[in-house]
């Protein structure tokens, strides 16, 4: 059964589990967390129904679009998202050491896309928390989740404005009596939740711009920052996915490195793997005759 989303009296379904991605960057500008973002789609429960035939029933449809980003401790294997509980919490410091890095909320934005223009539904959002479930299935990438958000109305986030004005008053000395009534505003609104699941299916790695073999280097990344020891096609963004080769324009980042994606295994690639290289291959050998490249010229191999 697919994971079914009620946003509000509307009853959405997923065709598939979200896609749990994590970013490893070599600069290690915060080496303490590592990103992690859940894309989902959704589409109205009766687009994913079938009749007596099999079919699914025709027309277009818009498609509802949840995306979480958050934060997680290097641990040093991605197995720790098992049980993982991510939500606002404050540094905790003890004779200059800190015993536990502040913790960011996740943020959890819904939107919709289709025909005509694309409409956010909700973002920033309060008291925000996202928490991982442990495996349920023989799939050991496949993890439910759950979040849950408070969505203040427009007059709690005045309220809650006001209320921000007044403290900063209140500590430059300024006297301010108390309000009473904005603090009753700023609890109206209502919670949104929701439990599904999704599967880890790639690390978006950054590594030096001139690492002579890229893929190689973020494969290193993997292996020793998450204790992920197998992996699908691997390949720099912009570069062939599935031989793996890359031109020196692809990949580039703006922060002066070069992304490389490492995707985990699937079910689908060990049964499809040895094809789509096979495939791949004769595709660029036929290519390659129609054209051949000009004297001196050609694609660097990883």
């Amino acid at each position: 059964m697919p994971d079914t989303l009620d946003y509000f009296g509307q009853q959405w379904a997923a065709a598939q589990p979200g896609e749990l991605t994590l970013f490893l960057n070599h600069s290690e500008l915060l080496p303490e967390q590592i990103h992690l973002s859940i894309e989902m789609g959704f589409v109205p429960a009766w687009k994913l129904a079938r009749d007596e035939d099999g079919d699914q029933a025709p027309g277009e449809c818009r498609t509802l679009q949840l995306s979480v980003s958050a934060s997680m401790s290097r641990t040093g294997d991605w197995r720790a998202l098992r049980g993982l509980h991510v939500e606002q919490r404050d540094e905790v410091a003890a004779r200059g050491e800190i015993i536990s890095p502040e913790v960011f909320a996740p943020e959890i934005d819904v939107y919709s896309f289709g025909h005509g223009p694309i409409h956010t539904h909700l973002q920033h959002l309060w008291e925000t928390s996202l928490t991982f479930g442990q495996q349920e299935t023989r799939d050991p990438y496949l993890l439910p989740f759950q979040i849950a958000a408070f969505c203040p109305s427009d007059r709690a986030r005045a309220a809650s404005a006001k209320l921000g004005e007044n403290e900063i008053k209140s500590w430059f000395g300024e006297p301010v009596p108390e309000d009473f009534e904005s603090m009753e505003l700023a609890k109206e609104g209502r919670w949104f939740r929701f439990a599904g699941h999704c599967r880890f299916d790639r690390v978006f790695c950054n590594v030096p711009v001139n690492s002579a073999e890229p893929i190689a280097y973020a494969q290193a990344m993997v292996r020793r920052t998450l204790k992920l020891e197998e992996w699908g096609f691997c390949y720099v963004n912009g570069g062939d996915c599935y031989l793996g080769t890359w031109e020196p324009k692809d990949g580039l980042a703006g922060n002066g490195g070069r992304l490389v994606l490492v995707n985990t295994i699937t079910g689908f690639y060990r049964m499809n793997a040895d094809r789509i290289r096979a495939s791949a291959r004769a595709r660029v050998a036929r290519r390659a005759a129609e054209n051949p490249p000009p004297p001196g010229e050609g694609k660097s191999q990883a």
